[in-house]
Parts: structure tokens; sequence; C-alpha cells
């Protein structure tokens, strides 16, 4: 395996099975493309903080 840390978690998730991977807006996994992986399907979500 070669490239990046992050291509190398793409690739190792992929490898064991992964199909899909959830993300929270904002948070630091953003710079870990998944949309970029055939055969995992990148499902952007939210969160939404109660209100005081």
């Amino acid at each position: 395996m070669t490239g990046t840390v992050a291509r190398v978690l793409q690739e190792l998730l992929r490898d064991q099975g992964v199909q899909h991977v959830f993300d929270v807006i904002g948070r630091e996994s953003a710079a870990i493309t998944f949309d970029e992986v055939d055969g995992i399907d990148f499902v952007l979500t939210r969160h939404e903080f109660r209100r005081l």
C-alpha cells in the first residue's frame, strides 16, 4: 500500500467490507473524502444542538 494515510485508511476499510461511512458536518474526518472510494457510500449527517 502506498499513498497518503487517508487513502490507506480508505483502502483498509473497503478491504474489511465497510460499505457505509457516516460523518458529522465540520468534524476533522471531513478531510478524508470517502466519495473517492468505490464501494463505500459516504453519508453526511447533521448535528443539532439543543437550544438553550
